[in-house]
């Protein structure tokens, strides 16, 4: 017995072919696209925040005679808020803090007492932050 089998047409043939050719290249692209967001969300979440590159005075440094902190970020910051705080919890600072760009000024209430002081930074009211400042006062 012979079996007659009839050619599939060219346009019957090409159909599956051009289909799988654009589900390759749909799941190629959701590939690339989910590799590219996975690579580069360390970089957006760290350049999300505002880094403290210097501070007036500086870390761990004693002071005779100071009337204002000036902290220094890697890029200008907004709606700042800085504490100047003692061991007891008691606040010194004056006013809101003047922001200059990079540079954020806070003025001091007047002469401090000796101790040590922490400057306190953030962008909500002043609460303890992970890398305050220190200084002291003699």
């Amino acid at each position: 017995m012979n079996v007659i089998t009839r050619a599939p047409d060219a346009a019957q043939a090409t159909v599956p072919l051009r289909k799988r050719v654009q589900f390759m290249f749909l799941r190629r692209s959701a590939i690339l696209l989910a590799a590219f967001t996975v690579a580069l969300w360390p970089m957006t979440a760290a350049q999300a925040h505002d880094v403290l590159k210097s501070s007036s005075p500086a870390k761990d440094a004693r002071v005779t005679d100071i009337s204002e902190v000036t902290l220094e970020f890697n890029r200008e910051v907004t709606f700042p808020k800085v504490a100047v705080v003692n061991a007891a919890g008691k606040l010194f600072q004056s006013g809101q803090a003047d922001l200059r760009g990079k540079r954020v000024i806070q003025k001091l209430s007047g002469p401090l007492p000796a101790g040590t002081y922490t400057i306190v930074f953030g962008w909500s009211p002043p609460t303890a932050t992970p890398a305050p400042v220190r200084f002291l006062s003699p």
